[in-house]
C-alpha cells in the first residue's frame, strides 16, 4: 500500500483544492529554493494521505475482528442437545403452571390446583436451570441421559398427578391439600400412583444432578 499511493494520489489530479493550501503554496514558492519546497510539500501530503488511508485500513481490520468475535460469543451462547431438552422442557411446564394459574377456581380442588400450579411454575425453572448448568456436571453419557430424562419424566408426572387430584378430589396421597375431598376408588389410585412414581423418578434425577455437580468440583 505504501508504494502505490504516492502514484495513485498525485495533486495534480486532485479536483480541488483549499485556498489556505493555495496561499501557503503560493508562498513557499516565492522562497529560494522554490522547486524544492514544492516537492518537499507534495512529498509531505503524499505521505499524510498514505496515513490516513492505512489508519481507515486499520479501522475496517477491528471492526472485521469484533463482528467474528460477536459471532462466536453468539455461537457459544447456543444450547447444545445436552442442554435443549430440559431448557424447552423447563420452559413448557412453566408456561402451563402459568395458564393453569388463571383458571385454578374451575377445578373441584382449588387449594390442589393451586399447589399444581406453583409446582409447574417452580419445576419449570428448576428444569431450566438444570440444563444450563448439565454441560458443567462430570457424569458418564447414559448417566447423564438418565438423569435428564428422570427429572423430565419426575416434574411432569408430578404436576399431572396433582392437576389430576385437583379436578377428580382425590385425596389419599396428598392429604394435607386434599383435605375435605375425595374421589372414587380407580381415581384415587391412579393419582396415587402416579404421584409416587414421579416422586421417585424426580429424586433420581436430582439426586445425579447433585452427584455430577460434586464430582465437577473435584475435577
Amino acid at each position: 500500500m505504501g508504494d502505490s499511493c504516492p502514484a495513485a494520489f498525485p495533486p495534480e489530479t486532485r479536483p480541488y483544492e483549499s485556498r489556505r493550501d493555495e496561499r501557503v503554496r503560493g508562498r513557499r514558492t516565492a522562497r529560494p529554493g522554490g522547486l524544492a519546497s514544492i516537492r518537499f510539500d507534495r512529498l509531505f501530503e503524499q505521505s499524510e494521505h498514505c496515513l490516513t488511508t492505512r489508519a481507515i485500513d486499520s479501522g475496517k481490520d477491528q471492526l472485521c475482528a469484533m463482528s467474528t468475535l460477536r459471532e462466536e460469543e453468539g455461537k457459544n451462547l447456543s444450547l447444545t442437545t445436552i442442554q435443549k431438552p430440559l431448557v424447552v422442557a423447563g420452559a413448557v411446564l412453566f408456561l402451563l403452571g402459568l395458564l393453569q394459574g388463571a383458571g385454578v377456581q374451575l377445578f373441584a380442588n382449588p387449594r390442589m390446583a393451586l399447589s399444581a400450579h406453583l409446582t409447574a411454575v417452580q419445576s419449570g425453572m428448576a428444569m431450566m436451570i438444570a440444563g444450563a448448568l448439565w454441560p458443567a456436571l462430570s457424569l458418564r453419557p447414559r448417566t447423564g441421559s438418565i438423569g435428564r430424562l428422570a427429572i423430565i419424566a419426575g416434574m411432569y408426572g408430578l404436576w399431572i398427578g396433582l392437576t389430576l387430584s385437583a379436578a377428580t378430589g382425590a385425596s389419599e396421597a396428598l392429604p394435607i391439600a386434599g383435605a375435605g375431598h375425595s374421589a372414587d376408588p380407580v381415581s384415587e389410585k391412579v393419582v396415587s400412583a402416579v404421584v409416587l412414581g414421579s416422586s421417585i423418578l424426580m429424586t433420581l434425577g436430582w439426586l445425579l444432578f447433585v452427584i455430577g455437580i460434586i464430582r465437577s468440583k473435584r475435577a
